[in-house]
């Protein structure tokens, strides 16, 4: 059937399966399976589950994506019930090779740990791990077992096919298992290592400093630092109903000089966007919506390939063929509630995703703006923004990936935007630390100030001092924590 722009899309009516002899790790792990199939399928299924911390690392490759890979496999062996950011941190033991991401993954599983070991080590081999290779040298992808529930467990010796520490004999030395072990369970540990994570990070730091930094992993091995400082992205919009600078980017030679004009002026990120979200603003089908922004995004990423770009849509097809066209995150303003494939899309692109508040569509959300209910504004994004990240988390996506916007202007009043700006640090601790997005240029609100103010204000460009005095505020008020300013 015709796709977007002529492609062409195809229905699979018949496949070949081919047989292949499995690798010996494979025959190693499900031996017991083989001998008694029926009597280890049903003792299989009658274990309980076991809550497991196991830690991610790569420094061979695209590094990112060599970790999400491992976590699609990982998937196979349980559920994933939480994750950690990815943190950039220098080798040890080995200090001759490039630096590593980690990351820690929860993970519920009814294997045993001798059966969980091995599984991990075919998952490595699948990769394309040597494991015969220099011990704490380079790697596609490293998998260990931190912890296996409460249990403390060792299998050495020789019969030991692969020897086991439960817990890891090493976790109280690295920065790079800590950090991200307290992003999922900060007060968990006590009970088998004597001290809780966030306590013996605590101790490590202390003695050692800090040498871990919290990334944002994009497509072909870049990546944004967080931390470091307040994050600039430039809204570059290609529809001719923007409220704030429609139809200036009607054409590729207009985008292109938009987007080098925001490049120079220090911006990392640039959001395209071919859909105004503007209340009252008309929905259009996503055909229109890939016409308008697919020949700019293309002309973008070829013209300025290292920048990051953002795809502003909450249409789940749109954000897959920009993402094939080189976008690099998808900037959703209704966290997947406006399109019910989008949060399975995104999943299955493995892209940064930007999830913002608001309530019903850019036709009802101005009647949905009343709080009351719920205990105010600042409650009502911490309750709904956070159910939605939460159901993503629980549903196995990484929380490296995840970005949180409370949603100026969405569903919100003057006062309600106001009172979002001072409770910001608050709102970003409440939705568990992910970096944070905040939108203000040319807002209404922001004219509304200046207008009670001086009575100056005329239109969306007469706003610009205005923005710049919001995103002053704010980075303040996050002084090198993670955050992006639209």
């Amino acid at each position: 059937e015709e796709g977007w722009r002529g492609r062409k899309s195809f229905s699979i009516h018949r496949c070949r399966w081919t047989l292949e002899q499995p690798p010996r790790l494979s025959i190693a792990m499900l031996s017991p399976l083989l001998k008694f199939p029926k009597r280890a399928r049903k003792n299989y299924m009658s274990r309980a589950f076991v809550h497991s911390y196991i830690s991610f690392g790569s420094n061979v490759g695209d590094r990112a994506r060599n970790i999400f890979n491992a976590l699609s496999e990982l998937k196979k062996l349980g559920t994933v019930k939480n994750s950690s950011f990815i943190y950039r941190t220098k080798p040890m033991y080995v200090e001759n090779q490039p630096n590593f991401y980690n990351c820690v993954v929860g993970l519920d599983t009814r294997l045993d740990p001798s059966a969980l070991v091995a599984s991990l080590k075919l998952i490595e081999t699948k990769l394309g791990r040597d494991l015969n290779a220099l011990r704490y040298g380079s790697r596609v992808i490293d998998l260990d077992i931190l912890t296996y529930g409460d249990q403390k467990i060792s299998i050495d010796g020789e019969g030991a096919k692969f020897p086991l520490q439960i817990p890891h004999a090493r976790i109280a030395e690295r920065e790079f298992v800590l950090r991200p072990l307290c992003d999922v369970a900060a007060r968990e540990g006590g009970d088998i290592l004597g001290a809780s994570f966030e306590k013996l990070l605590e101790k490590y730091r202390a003695e050692s400093g800090s040498e871990v930094q919290k990334v944002l992993p994009l497509r072909g091995g870049r990546e944004l630092v967080l931390g470091e400082r307040t994050i600039s992205m430039g809204v570059l919009n290609v529809t001719p109903d923007s409220f704030s600078d429609g139809g200036c980017n009607a054409n590729i030679d207009a985008a292109l000089q938009s987007a080098r004009s925001l490049i120079d002026a220090g911006c990392a990120v640039l959001d395209i966007g071919g859909q105004s979200t503007r209340p009252n603003a008309s929905y259009l089908d996503p055909k229109t919506e890939l016409d308008r922004v697919i020949p700019a995004l293309e002309a973008i990423r070829k013209e300025f390939p290292e920048v990051a770009l953002s795809i502003d849509t909450f249409h789940s097809e749109v954000a897959c063929c920009a993402v094939d066209a080189g976008a690099d995150m998808v900037n959703d303003i209704s966290s997947g509630e406006m399109d019910p494939e989008m949060l399975k899309t995104v999943q299955r692109l493995g892209v940064p995703y930007i999830m913002n508040h608001t309530r019903g569509t850019p036709q009802t959300m101005l009647s949905k703006a009343n709080y009351d209910e719920i205990g105010g504004v600042v409650n009502g994004i911490v309750v709904e923004l956070g159910n939605r990240i939460d159901q993503l988390l629980q549903a196995g996506f990484p929380r490296w990936l995840l970005i949180s916007d409370p949603g100026l202007g969405f569903a919100k009043n003057y006062d309600h935007n106001l009172e979002v700006i001072r409770d910001l640090r608050g709102i970003k601790e409440r939705l568990g630390g992910l970096p944070m997005l905040v939108g203000p240029s040319r807002k209404r609100f922001i004219g509304e100030a200046i207008r009670r103010g001086s009575g100056g204000e005329r239109s969306a460009s007469d706003r610009d001092w205005g923005t710049a005095a919001a995103v002053r505020v704010f980075r303040f008020l996050f002084f090198f924590s993670p955050l992006f300013l639209a």
